[in-house]
């Protein structure tokens, strides 16, 4: 019986070891599991995070595409409008060479106009002074009417501007 004693002891002391363990093994795991649900919840809102995140890169990559689409057409529209601003300076060019040579020409007509309207002003002056020569006869005729011819004309007269 004693050993019988013994190995109750023995027994006994292995259940309290034994319960002292699983006691131990079930706090180790309680913690465990309350540690792994803290982790869980971290990895959910840093899952959540992740996702909010890459909904924001999604939306930068998009506007960054459109900018550039932006861009591209800004571009395209800067050297259309530089295309534009050539051809306009081309015809600015040639519309002030037309006005130069229409000014030059508008000038030249002018000094011909001039010139020929002093000749007529010239041919004017003589011919009133021819008439004025030729009234002046007629009226020294008046006083001496032997002068005249029979059709009544002036004889100093000849009708192309020159007294004779």
């Amino acid at each position: 019986m004693k050993m019988a004693e013994d190995r109750i002891s023995k027994m006994s002391v292995c259940a309290a070891s034994a319960f002292v363990i699983v006691n131990r093994q079930s706090e180790t795991t309680e913690n465990n599991l309350i540690s792994l649900k803290h982790k869980n919840i971290h990895l959910k809102e840093s899952a959540e995070m992740n996702l909010v995140k890459d909904a924001l890169l999604t939306d930068r990559v998009a506007l960054i595409e459109e900018a550039e689409k932006q861009i591209q057409s800004l571009r395209k529209e800067v050297t259309e409008l530089e295309e534009t601003c050539d051809q306009l300076g081309k015809k600015i060019s040639e519309e002030e060479q037309r006005a130069n040579v229409i000014e030059q020409k508008l000038e030249d007509t002018e000094d011909n106009d001039i010139l020929k309207t002093r000749e007529k002003l010239s041919e004017l002056k003589a011919g009133v002074s021819t008439l004025r020569s030729c009234v002046r006869l007629c009226l020294e005729d008046d006083k001496n009417p032997e002068r005249y011819n029979a059709d009544g004309d002036c004889p100093s007269f000849n009708g192309s501007g020159e007294v004779r």
